[in-house]
């Protein structure tokens, strides 16, 4: 059975979060940035992406995948558009940075694009296009995964990431828009949780090692079969994996960085 939950002020766990990331080697500005994010993720109520991913951050550094140290940069800047290079870091403040600029751009030109080569897992898509809403502006995330674990419409081998896409719009009167989805039926994460708390997925998410429906999250996990967003055929799911495809191409192929299972961290399993 699960540990009871613990109950801490959300100023205090981003301090944790922080002091955290900083004993990893990560500059004291980077791990306040990442830590807001991700606390701001679990006080909306996403705790696949908060602190839950913390273990998954320090993890990934231990192999060797993350370089909490590295300071992104900015290797292209034209008009409208632009480039950061994630120098190997975590996802977050290079994410950050791009945003920023795409902002910044768009206050000029009408409209703005950056993207991101070479980073890691940033936590919860819509940290990044919420911050537009500041300024006024509709802003639009995407990105692709390396835990390849979509498996393609009557496929029955993993081919991509879960490759999250969100958008934010403000209102002047209502709360904004916000979307914030997975192109699979559903994240990684929830399966994470489902496993933390001990309790079975409804069957439709994901498919065992022999590709059939299954409700153990250690299963689906084990096999990273997870179903397209609208699961089978018959129910739309091509339009989900065509959706992951799209953000494969914005988010890999438009940035010069790698898509598809060509980034699969098989070390991960």
């Amino acid at each position: 059975m699960a540990d009871a939950p613990v109950i801490v002020k959300h100023e205090r766990l981003a301090d944790f979060i922080a002091s955290v990331l900083e004993a990893m080697k990560m500059a004291p500005k980077n791990a306040r940035l990442s830590a807001d994010f991700m606390v701001r993720t679990d006080l909306r109520g996403v705790d696949s992406h908060g602190i839950g991913m913390l273990p998954k951050y320090v993890e990934w550094t231990d192999l060797g995948f993350i370089d909490p140290a590295a300071e992104p940069t900015l290797v292209r800047d034209d008009l409208a558009t632009g480039l950061v290079d994630g120098q190997k870091g975590l996802g977050h403040p290079a994410s950050a940075m791009a945003m920023e600029l795409a902002i910044a751009k768009a206050a000029t030109f009408g409209m703005g694009i950056v993207a991101v080569r070479n980073s890691n897992h940033f936590g919860a898509c819509a940290n990044y296009s919420m911050m537009a809403l500041e300024r006024g502006m509709i802003g639009l995330a995407f990105t692709n995964s390396p835990f390849v674990a979509m498996a393609p419409t009557f496929g029955r081998k993993p081919m991509m990431g879960t490759n999250p896409i969100s958008v934010a719009a403000p209102s002047k009167s209502r709360e904004p828009y916000v979307l914030d989805m997975a192109t699979t039926t559903v994240a990684v994460g929830k399966l994470s949780i489902a496993v933390r708390w001990d309790k079975p997925i409804p069957e439709g998410w994901g498919l065992d090692e022999q590709a059939r429906p299954t409700s153990d999250p250690k299963k689906v996990l084990a096999s990273r079969l997870l179903s397209p967003l609208g699961g089978s055929r018959e129910l739309g799911g091509h339009k989900g994996y065509g959706l992951g495809v799209l953000v494969d191409i914005l988010s890999g192929v438009l940035s010069g960085a790698v898509y598809g299972d060509v980034l699969d961290r098989k070390a991960l399993r």
